[in-house]
């Protein structure tokens, strides 16, 4: 288990600052290590906390940049068969870590993002950055076993993208606007859960399994 937050837009605040906070919350899910990547020309930034399993080297140190440097990855899971994967389309290639997120990323750069995600096998949520296209991806596996929240946030004309392993993160900000989604609590007390992608707050959303 590990812990991912990510930060989207021009702010007058400290990003740094923000990210780092946002990535305290998620201690408990990664207590090994924590990692940032800025990019402060758009305002965006990537946090991680590192729960370290199949690779405990600084070789599988979050974010990763690939080895391109067009992409950038905060990865919170599991790919079961990321050594197929290896074998299957990556013979000649050179890895610098025995680590998923590095196949990962490198899958993601040879194959693309639609194909990657149809062939990895795992519990995962991740988000990615391709700098080359400036865009931001979030993805979620097919079962929703890991967790993935975000929210929108309009103020004072700007608007600032949030994204976390946890909810909690977002109370870090300090333009967060935790409201109570009314209709999530009636969800809550019928059912006892509340579906996706309504969370407890107005304005935050799960992202949807798959």
């Amino acid at each position: 288990m590990c812990g991912i937050v990510g930060f989207w837009g021009q702010t007058n605040n400290n990003i740094e600052r923000v990210i780092e906070k946002m990535s305290d919350k998620l201690t408990p899910r990664g207590p090994d290590a924590y990692g940032r990547w800025l990019k402060k020309d758009i305002g965006l930034a990537f946090g991680h906390r590192r729960l370290s399993i199949i690779d405990i080297s600084q070789t599988g140190s979050q974010p990763m940049i690939s080895k391109n440097n067009r992409y950038v990855l905060s990865f919170n899971g599991e790919i079961y068969n990321h050594l197929e994967i290896r074998k299957k389309y990556f013979r000649s290639h050179s890895f610098i870590s025995h680590c998923d997120t590095e196949t990962l990323i490198e899958s993601v750069c040879k194959l693309g993002i639609r194909q990657t995600l149809n062939i990895i096998d795992g519990m995962f949520s991740f988000v990615i950055f391709d700098n080359k296209n400036n865009k931001v991806y979030l993805a979620r596996d097919r079962v929703g076993e890991k967790p993935l929240y975000y929210t929108k946030i309009n103020h004072l004309n700007n608007s600032y993208f949030l994204i976390s392993s946890e909810i909690k993160s977002f109370n870090q900000y300090p333009e967060f606007n935790n409201e109570i989604n009314t209709d999530a609590i009636s969800y809550l007390l019928k059912y006892k859960y509340i579906p996706s992608p309504m969370t407890i707050y107005k304005n935050v959303f799960k992202l949807r399994q798959g």
